[in-house]
């Protein structure tokens, strides 16, 4: 295998074994496109969750978390690894690497269900983090960034142990890759694409594709749903839809109360702290169906157009 020294992000090196075609872009130096919007939000969130995702680390694990953003950069026999490290945190007489996390209600659901496997990348970037640092424990604290806004937000502790085969296997892979780089030789595309094989979420999309059809890219993806999930999705289901009614009623009510306070003072608006409110007026046409339907047929079907959509209808409580 290739002995030549590089550079690779921790971040990074966790997507190598899910897509070494992406690994082999990045090595060779490829120009990624621009971000899309997905990505850049999801980096916007990280940041904007860090800091509150840290305070809970160090309330739930009644420790006291130090040089956080470390930068880091070693070598990993002959492999330069570079990283900002979240936090180390000091906690029962001992120190770990603490990596915070804000994902979707699904990625959340799928760590509560399958544990770190469901993101092999923060296997690999942790275990990297590590290494570098010589500690054996980490954390990994996650967030359920959708967490609805009527409770606290929903947060998992995943404790790991260093691995030293996870970091030996991310070596040979990066090395393998190397190998192709240097053969000009580009990995295989994945078959079947894996979640991160989508212009939502790879840099390198559009050059893996190029010249590629779209009948001949991957499908959109779509959930499914396991059959013995049904059952708990359609509870959940009926519970949600009754939570949003709840909050609905509740904003109805408080909305009322803030009207009635700004008549009663002859305000137009009301300020606490950044969040204002005020009085707007806004202009609503109605169209009048029952004189539509009055008109000539010939007159009417120029003015109604019927469309026909899908919804699902919930009950509880059937027999």
């Amino acid at each position: 295998m290739s002995d030549r020294n590089v550079t690779v992000r921790a971040s990074q090196a966790g997507a190598f074994s899910i897509c070494p075609r992406f690994g082999y872009y990045v090595l060779a130096g490829f120009e990624p496109g621009p971000p899309s919007e997905l990505t850049e939000r999801a980096f916007v969130d990280g940041n904007i969750h860090e800091p509150s995702v840290l305070a809970y680390a160090e309330k739930a694990l009644n420790g006291v978390i130090r040089e956080r953003q470390k930068e880091l950069s070693f070598n990993l026999d002959g492999i330069t690894i570079t990283g900002h490290v979240d936090g180390i945190i000091e906690a029962d007489e001992c120190e770990a690497v603490v990596e915070a996390k804000a994902l979707s209600a699904r990625g959340f659901a799928s760590i509560l269900d399958e544990g770190i496997k469901s993101f092999p990348q923060y296997l690999v970037q942790v275990n990297l983090y590590m290494h570098g640092l010589g500690i054996k424990k980490a954390f990994l604290v996650v967030r359920n960034k959708e967490t609805p806004r009527y409770r606290h937000y929903d947060h998992c502790i995943i404790e790991l142990d260093y691995d030293a085969d996870v970091v030996a296997e991310t070596v040979r892979i990066i090395r393998e890759v190397l190998d192709m780089v240097e053969k000009q030789e580009p990995p295989e595309r994945l078959t079947p694409p894996s979640w991160k094989c989508s212009p939502s979420w790879c840099e390198y999309y559009e050059l893996c594709y190029e010249g590629v059809g779209e009948a001949d890219r991957p499908p959109a993806k779509r959930v499914v749903v396991p059959p013995e999930d049904v059952a708990e999705i359609i509870v959940r289901l009926a519970e949600a839809r009754e939570e949003r009614a709840e909050l609905e009623r509740e904003i109805e009510h408080l909305e009322g109360l803030v009207r009635s306070y700004l008549e009663h003072e002859k305000k137009d608006r009301a300020r606490v702290g950044d969040i204002e409110v005020s009085r707007i007026l806004r202009t609503r046409e109605t169209v009048d169906y029952a004189r539509i339907k009055a008109l000539p047929e010939e007159i009417k079907q120029g003015l109604m157009r019927v469309t026909t959509y899908e919804m699902l209808k919930v009950r509880k409580g059937v027999k």
